[in-house]
């Protein structure tokens, strides 16, 4: 049998800085030693994933990759080489964008979506609105805001993934311990 490794694949900054917040801080429901290179991968081809990644000595490990995303739409296909060294391919949704943490975390989720209806991207509302966030897609900005609170990043996520018509198993909660 053989031994699996988790790939975290993220597709922009804020994303990154919100997976390494919950990696630092022992909050995931497997341990650092078992996430591939021990970091969060900002990547979204598949393409580039293989030449950088998948070409770097697994053994006999296999990889499970969580994907963190907000579309539905993208495609993430491995060439038949690197197929055997992937068991599955997980996709977790931040639909509409990983920023309604910030909203939800301000307890504007309810304010947000009536008065905007998708009229407003959700950054756009964080920077209009929150002056303790000043870039909400700066890697920086937004380790800085959740280094500092992580319990309440995890209660956050949880409440995104409560308002949120994605199923759990397709959503950040389903990793979280």
């Amino acid at each position: 049998m053989t031994d699996e490794m988790i790939a975290i694949i993220v597709e922009g900054a804020a994303e990154e800085a919100i997976l390494q917040v919950l990696i630092e801080n022992d909050l995931l429901k497997f341990p650092i030693e078992k996430i591939y290179m021990e970091k969060v991968i900002r990547v979204r081809s598949s393409r580039n994933f293989q030449r950088s990644y998948l070409n770097q000595g697994l053994g006999d490990s296999k990889l499970v990759i969580y994907r963190i995303l907000d579309s539905k739409k993208e495609n993430f296909t491995l060439t038949k080489p690197y197929q055997r060294k992937v068991e599955r391919i997980v996709e977790l949704y931040t639909r509409p964008e990983i920023e309604m943490l910030f909203i939800i975390y301000n307890g504007d989720f309810h304010k947000y979506t009536s008065r905007f209806k998708s009229k407003i991207k959700p950054s756009d509302y964080v920077r209009q609105n929150y002056r303790d966030v000043k870039n909400p897609k700066s890697k920086a900005d937004v380790y800085n805001f959740w280094s500092r609170r992580p319990n309440e990043l995890v209660e956050t996520i949880k409440k995104f993934t409560q308002l949120s018509s994605d199923k759990f198993d397709e959503t950040i909660s389903s990793i979280l311990k």
